[in-house]
């Protein structure tokens, strides 16, 4: 079919400058849905300094806005906040990463990841909205994090409210801004799909999210960074999901990730960030020949990254050069 050479087939849109940058001088928590994830595994592959789901991926606002007033209280967990099922010690504010045939091997992965984090000295917050459904214990009432597969007669399944999204995370944002008056908080609905919730129902989950944010953005001056708009307005493709189609495949978190840089790196950073990405994605290289020819692979990748730590001090490649040497030895 004949075409207009200035016609458009995508729509796309300037994600802008925010009025902050984050460099290699800040200190970064990601906190949220699987998205939070994928985001902050880049940002670790740069070497920035980022701290990931300390609770593991939490998905709804309620939860969201409970580990970050536990993590403002320093509250810890005992024996009574788990409970034991199918061999395992479970916390219900917590993902199942974090369950373990020991109580007490339990709770010190719990204790000492939230000790690990401290939010006087985090300067930029990212908060990734996933759903706006929640699971509530019918014998408590209480929001869980995690169902930990247990038996759905246990629970009641509503979607929150916006006014209930925003009073959660407000007060948490209110938190945190009395105890670190300079942290720089970022505000994003995930674009993955909950098609389990509904087509319909998943729509409307995220339009409260939406909505949600743009209030807390309009009252407490948080930033908004449009991952959802960019996966569903601007890609908008299947060919840009996962084989589930529900959630983005690489080549759409790259791009996203990259969209994300252009907001708020600056444009040293961002390719200080590119350069230390291809120097540490080598590190996944796996020998395909002999061991003498991979020790030698190792030593090269070594000298490199050694070069790049001496041109380039405010990047912390430390924890890369002791594990090539122990792979050398």
């Amino acid at each position: 079919m004949a075409t207009n050479a200035d016609s458009q087939f995508r729509l796309t849109f300037p994600v802008g400058k925010s009025d902050f940058s984050i460099g290699y001088q800040d200190n970064i928590l990601s906190i949220g849905s699987c998205f939070a994830e994928n985001v902050a595994e880049r940002l670790s592959q740069s070497r920035l300094h980022v701290t990931v789901n300390p609770f593991g991926i939490l998905y709804n606002p309620l939860s969201i806005s409970s580990a970050l007033h536990i993590l403002a209280t320093g509250q810890r967990f005992a024996g009574a906040d788990l409970f034991y099922s199918e061999n395992l010690y479970h916390s219900w504010m917590h993902h199942s990463r974090f369950s373990r045939a020991e109580q007490q091997e339990c709770l010190d992965a719990i204790n000492s990841s939230i000790d690990a984090v401290d939010l006087s000295k985090v300067t930029t917050l990212v908060v990734t909205l996933g759903t706006a459904w929640v699971y509530e214990l019918k014998e408590t009432g209480r929001v869980v994090a995690n169902c930990h597969k247990q038996s759905p007669d246990l629970f009641r399944r509503r979607r929150i409210s916006v006014d209930e999204a925003v009073d959660a995370l407000g007060g948490a944002i209110s938190e945190l801004r009395a105890l670190n008056s300079d942290m720089k908080i970022i505000l994003t609905v995930s674009p993955v799909r909950h098609f389990k919730d509904g087509a319909h129902e998943n729509t409307l989950s995220k339009a409260t999210l939406h909505l949600a944010v743009d209030r807390l953005c309009e009252t407490f001056g948080c930033d908004y960074f449009p991952a959802y708009e960019l996966l569903v307005d601007d890609l908008r493709d299947y060919r840009f999901y996962a084989d589930d189609m529900a959630h983005p495949s690489p080549v759409a978190v790259d791009y996203v990730f990259s969209a994300f840089c252009e907001r708020y790196f600056t444009a040293p950073t961002a390719t200080l960030a590119a350069d230390v990405r291809k120097l540490t994605r080598s590190l996944s290289h796996r020998p395909l020949t002999s061991d003498e020819n991979y020790k030698s692979f190792l030593k090269s990748l070594l000298s490199k990254f050694q070069s790049f730590a001496s041109q380039h001090k405010e990047v912390d490649l430390s924890g890369d050069i002791s594990d090539l040497n122990k792979r050398i030895e």
